[in-house]
C-alpha cells in the first residue's frame, strides 16, 4: 500500500503469560474466525465491540442531485472533490472486520494505527486520502475562518440555508424550514461525511463551517475531517455506532488483509430517499 506500512505481528506474551498459550481465535457470529494478540485486546473486543452497532452506510447516487434539480449542489460537491466519497459503494461489507477495526485503531497526529487480525496497519493521510477519494489540501474544519468565524457568520449561513423558522433544540438551530436541497446539504455531512446517531436536522457550529466551505468552493482538508472522526468512534468512553463500513473495507482491501471465514455477505446498500432528509 503506497504511504502505509502493514507488518505481521507476532501473539504477545506478558512476563505473566510466558508460559500461557495466545488466545485462541475468536469465532465471530458469520463463523469468520478473528485472531488477536493478547488477551487484553480480546477481552476490549468481546467487552465493547463484538456487539456495537454499524451505521447503515449511506451513499448518494451521483445523479440524485441533477434529478431532483439541484444543480447548484451537484456543482459544489463537484467543486470540493467531494464526489468520489459520498457516491462511495461496496456491494458488500463484513461487520466483523469493521468491528475489529474499531477495537484496535488509534490516531497520532496525521497517521492512523490499526491492529487486525495480528497485522499492523499504519496509514498516513496522503494514503488514507487515496484511498477515500477525498482531497488533502486545504483548511483544516477546525481552524476554517479564524477564531470568531462562527459570531460572524452564523447568521450568513441561516440565511443561506433559507431558514425561515429557526428553531432551537438542545442549543442548536434547526432546519426545519430549510428546502430540501439545503436539508440533502446537512444529510450529507451528518449521514455521510461524518455519520452521528442522532441531532441530525439540528445545526451544531461544526456542521455551520461544513456547510458554509462546500457551499463557497473552499479547499477543504476533508480527507482529515474524516481521519479524525473514526478514533473518536473507537472510544469506549463514549457509545456510539460505528460509521464508515464501506471505508473501512477498502482499507483493509488495500492492505492485502485476508482473514479466514465465511466470504463477506452481500447487503442492502442504503441509498438516499426523499424520505429521509
Amino acid at each position: 500500500m503506497d504511504g502505509g506500512k502493514k507488518t505481521k505481528a507476532s501473539k504477545k506474551k506478558g512476563p505473566a503469560e510466558a508460559t500461557s498459550s495466545a488466545p485462541q481465535p475468536f469465532p465471530y457470529l458469520d463463523r469468520s474466525f478473528l485472531e488477536f494478540g493478547s488477551e487484553e485486546e480480546l477481552n476490549r473486543f468481546i467487552t465493547h465491540f463484538a456487539k456495537c452497532p454499524i451505521s447503515p452506510p449511506r451513499v448518494l447516487p451521483e445523479l440524485f442531485p441533477q434529478q431532483k434539480g439541484y444543480h447548484d449542489l451537484d456543482n459544489q460537491l463537484q467543486e470540493s472533490s467531494l464526489w468520489p466519497f459520498v457516491s462511495k459503494r461496496r456491494a458488500s461489507y463484513n461487520p466483523a472486520f469493521v468491528r475489529a477495526f474499531y477495537s484496535n485503531l488509534r490516531r497520532d497526529g496525521d497517521t492512523i494505527y490499526i491492529n487486525i487480525n495480528l497485522y499492523n496497519i499504519e496509514i498516513d493521510l496522503p494514503t488514507f486520502a487515496r484511498v477515500a477519494g477525498l482531497p488533502i489540501c486545504g483548511d483544516d474544519i477546525a481552524t476554517y475562518g479564524g477564531d470568531d468565524w462562527i459570531l460572524n457568520n452564523e447568521a450568513v449561513v441561516i440565511r443561506e440555508l433559507g431558514i425561515t423558522n429557526l428553531i432551537r433544540h438542545s442549543g442548536a438551530q434547526t432546519i426545519h424550514s430549510a428546502p430540501p436541497d439545503k436539508r440533502l446539504l446537512l444529510y450529507i455531512i451528518t449521514r455521510i461525511l461524518r455519520p452521528r446517531d442522532c441531532s441530525h436536522t439540528s445545526l451544531f457550529n461544526e456542521d455551520l463551517k461544513a456547510i458554509h466551505a462546500i457551499t463557497h468552493g473552499a479547499s477543504i482538508n476533508w480527507a482529515k475531517f474524516v481521519m479524525i472522526h473514526m478514533p473518536d468512534c473507537a472510544s469506549i468512553a463514549t457509545e456510539r455506532s460505528l460509521p464508515y463500513a464501506f471505508l473501512i473495507m477498502d482499507i483493509i482491501v488495500a492492505s492485502d488483509i485476508h482473514i479466514a471465514g465465511l466470504d463477506t455477505k452481500m447487503t442492502k446498500i442504503w441509498v438516499i430517499q426523499d424520505s429521509t432528509f
